[in-house]
């Protein structure tokens, strides 16, 4: 009895140590882009706010034809509720980090276009 007792907690904090490491973190999408990509959070419910975005996007796709190539657009921010606070948002992720952010309602597409292309113009040099 006196050998349960021990061996039972024993069993239950080393269970539960290794039970992290079967069932690892689902949410995290950002640990799976090793190269620069930008990706597009739209909004479909709020497709006011947009229009900088589309701007700043077609202004991008002539400045950075390449990386704006493999540009994901993302329709919700399921696997990204970490990174991604409100939309529509838009993200330049390099190396398993989020480089820049751009969410929510902008004035004009300048906000979007200035931090991307400051980013973009670094990520290329490297």
């Amino acid at each position: 009895m006196r050998t349960l007792l021990i061996i039972f907690p024993m069993l239950f904090v080393l269970s539960s140590c290794s039970f992290a490491y079967i069932i690892p973190n689902q949410t995290d999408q950002v640990s799976h882009i090793q190269k620069p990509r930008i990706l597009f959070f739209t909004d479909a419910e709020n497709l006011d706010k947009e229009s900088p975005y589309y701007d700043a996007v077609l202004d991008l796709k002539n400045e950075y034809p390449k990386e704006m190539s493999k540009m994901i657009v993302k329709e919700d921010r399921k696997g990204w509720k970490n990174e991604v606070d409100e939309l529509p948002a838009i993200l330049l992720v390099n190396d398993e980090k989020v480089i820049v952010k751009v969410e929510g309602n902008v004035r004009s597409k300048e906000d979007i276009l200035s931090p991307l292309c400051h980013a973009l113009d670094r990520v290329n040099t490297n």
